[in-house]
């Protein structure tokens, strides 16, 4: 094969052409001179033996608590209880039976076996399947102490001189910042301790989607030879398929991982830490040994890898809400009249009834299904475009008031809606532009802070921060571009990305043929930005109103109850909305928002408004409520004025306007319109 000439000529690569079963005799092509070749079905492919890393030595937790004599793994935390009598806190221990000696029984049952059998080694065994998944700083930090003293006993470098890197996973930034503080302390007693750690210095990185682009990127620097700087880099599961790094000779596994889980019963999303799979581990074994033989550090037992980790990651079906896929599935048009419940129930493994009843409740309040679960025309067009229904509502309310606001004849500009909500639906779809740099993280607010000054909606924070972006990429010089990214803590490279997205929205809408849509996306691209026109901002509300769900607060409490029901609920800490809670209570403002409070440029607007309405009713919008620490309203909007808002809920009635109320409306103001002119609006809304 041509394609063999390009590697070593003495290199052991085989070139197989296999002939597959599912073919008939008669298939088989031959040449003039009888002689068979490749059929439609056969099968072409190279044989490479060795492998791509080098070897790897791998290491349970019992391993490492043989190699680290002083090593001490903590146990379960202590029970504590509130007044009631209830236990306090979130995590739970697991395995009460894993006493030592059930440990003990357990591994001789299941044919386990530890190198020496120590008392010691058992009790920390115990310690391991008794306790919380949660990451164990303190057992980090002494496995790369040991890495540490091994290397001065036998120095293992590479051919330069360049000390092996390090990666540790971790679940999330908490944990990332955690460990980084944990290793800074742990060098500082080092050095006290030990004669290699004088000329020592450690490269700590961390790697979140949450940190700038230009930080990231410095993973991949290497270290100066015969520097004594090791590079250690502490990630979540970023670093497990997504990037490569070269020089990584050592990883660090605990074992767990951040992941959304939906519960049914609550109707509410959860980021929790779960227990990695064997595939994880597999794919975060091959992290290391990338330059010369690499050590693989499990921090678990294994037990816990054999017996309690599963062979791969549950379906995503079973771990979000289901309303995209409730929609696309009944857009199908099955033969035989098919309820979703019946059609997803054909799946390998299907999701919750009450999880399905859920997404079916949602999408008849948006108005995408009538009471029997048919398709309406909301949903025919909801079913077309590559966002959340939700989020596809908002899109086609923009387009229709944008066709409708442009009918008045009395305004120069057209009210145009429909570009800040693309901005807010492709933010929305991938994530927020806002980063967050290690060390930084308080700058990183108050910056976000201070540019939605007097917005009182992150939603439209984004819209502006997406036009601002466009104006500065294109009109200003480059230079000018990175330092406003830099000085409001934003990702270039997701801003980048969410230009894309608006473009495909916008294609999809120009697909759609919505009242016009085209017309107005060749306006947009022309370069004018949406500040160049008369935007309506009760009605960018009135649509996000109509499309979000909707939470509110009432005097009694300072928690966000939702219209829907279920567990009360607070705004995010990183939300523009943030003081509604302690609205009233000057007090507690100052003691959180402090580092707000005291920049150059003070919102005194946001100061008087949580300060002045102790007791208003606050009604906030929001697309994402995410259970953390407790359950928070992650991007949302205020609603100051309630007022516009139930003529954009579903149901409401179309009312005919008579002759006679036709010529008043034309003697009162020749340009005015009715939405009873045309009922696709109403058709939008679910309404009738």
């Amino acid at each position: 094969s041509i394609f063999i000439k390009y590697f070593d000529p003495d290199s052991n690569i085989k070139f197989n052409n296999m002939t597959t079963g599912i073919c008939d005799e008669n298939d088989i092509i031959r040449d003039a001179t009888g002689k068979q070749s490749a059929s439609p079905y056969s099968v072409s492919f190279l044989q490479i033996e060795g492998k791509t890393n080098y070897p790897i030595d791998e290491y349970f937790i019992e391993d490492i608590c043989q190699e680290i004599p002083s090593l001490v793994v903590s146990g379960p935390p202590p029970k504590s209880f509130n007044r009631g009598g209830r236990k306090n806190g979130m995590l739970q221990e697991r395995n009460p039976w894993a006493s030592a000696e059930g440990v003990k029984a357990k591994y001789r049952e299941l044919g386990l076996q530890i190198k020496t059998d120590n008392k010691r080694v058992w009790k920390h065994l115990s310690n391991i399947l008794q306790r919380p998944f949660r990451v164990d700083v303190d057992l980090i930090c002494k496995v790369i102490e040991h890495i540490e003293n091994l290397e001065a006993m036998a120095p293992e470098k590479d051919k330069d001189g360049t000390l092996g890197s390090i990666l540790i996973f971790v679940p999330g930034w908490q944990d990332i910042t955690s460990v980084i503080n944990g290793l800074e302390n742990t060098l500082k007693d080092c050095r006290r301790q030990h004669g290699w750690a004088r000329n020592r210095s450690w490269n700590i990185l961390p790697l979140h989607s949450m940190v700038p682009q230009k930080d990231q990127m410095r993973i991949f620097d290497s270290e100066d030879p015969h520097s004594g700087r090791r590079k250690i880099i502490v990630s979540t599961n970023l670093a497990e398929t997504s990037v490569t790094v070269e020089d990584v000779v050592y990883v660090i596994d605990p074992g767990l991982m951040k992941s959304t889980t939906y519960s049914a019963h609550t109707n509410i999303a959860s980021l929790e830490t779960f227990q990695i799979s064997r595939s994880n581990v597999q794919q975060r074994r091959g992290r290391a040994g990338r330059c010369r033989q690499g050590k693989f550090y499990k921090l678990y037992s294994q037990y816990e890898f054999l017996d309690e980790m599963h062979d791969h990651e549950l379906p995503e079906m079973l771990r979000i809400p289901v309303e995209e896929l409730c929609l696309q599935a009944k857009a199908l048009r099955l033969p035989g009249n098919l309820s979703v419940q019946d059609i997803l129930n054909k799946a390998i493994s299907p999701p919750k009834k009450l999880a399905v009843e859920n997404a079916v409740q949602l999408l008849t309040e948006l108005g995408a299904f009538d009471t029997n679960e048919n398709m309406a025309p909301l949903g025919w067009k909801l079913s077309q475009l590559p966002v959340h229904p939700s989020l596809g509502k908002m899109l086609l309310l923009g387009s229709l008031f944008t066709r409708y606001s442009s009918r008045k004849k009395s305004t120069s500009h057209s009210q145009n809606s429909l570009v800040p909500l693309i901005s807010i639906c492709s933010t929305l779809s991938f994530k927020s532009p806002f980063v967050l740099p290690f060390g930084q993280e308080k700058e990183a607010d108050r910056a976000r802070k201070n540019y939605g000054q007097g917005l009182f909606s992150d939603h439209l924070s984004f819209a502006k921060v997406s036009n601002e972006f466009s104006r500065k990429r294109t009109g200003s010089g480059k230079g000018e571009c990175v330092r406003w990214l830099d000085k409001n803590f934003l990702s270039k490279k997701t801003l980048e990305m969410t230009k894309k997205i608006q473009q495909d929205l916008e294609r999809h809408l120009k697909d759609l043929e919505v009242n016009d849509a085209s017309d107005f996306i060749a306006e947009n691209n022309s370069g004018r930005s949406f500040q160049d026109k008369v935007i309506s901002r009760p009605l960018l509300s009135a649509i996000l109103a109509a499309s979000l769900s909707i939470s509110f607060t009432s005097p009694n409490s300072p928690k966000l109850c939702s219209l829907r029901g279920g567990s009360a609920c607070s705004v995010h800490p990183s939300s523009l909305l943030s003081m509604i809670e302690s609205a009233g209570n000057e007090k507690m403002l100052w003691k959180e928002y402090r580092h707000l409070l005291r920049s150059g440029n003070n919102d005194k607007r946001v100061e008087e408004f949580v300060l002045d309405y102790p007791e208003k009713i606050f009604i906030v919008g929001w697309f994402e409520r995410l259970k953390t620490t407790e359950v928070y309203l992650r991007d949302c909007t205020l609603f100051s004025d309630p007022l516009p808002l139930p003529l954009l809920l579903p149901g409401v009635k179309q009312r005919g306007v008579s002759n006679g109320d036709n010529q008043k409306s034309e003697n009162n103001s020749r340009d005015a319109f009715s939405f009873a002119d045309d009922p696709t609006i109403f058709e939008v809304l679910g309404g009738k």
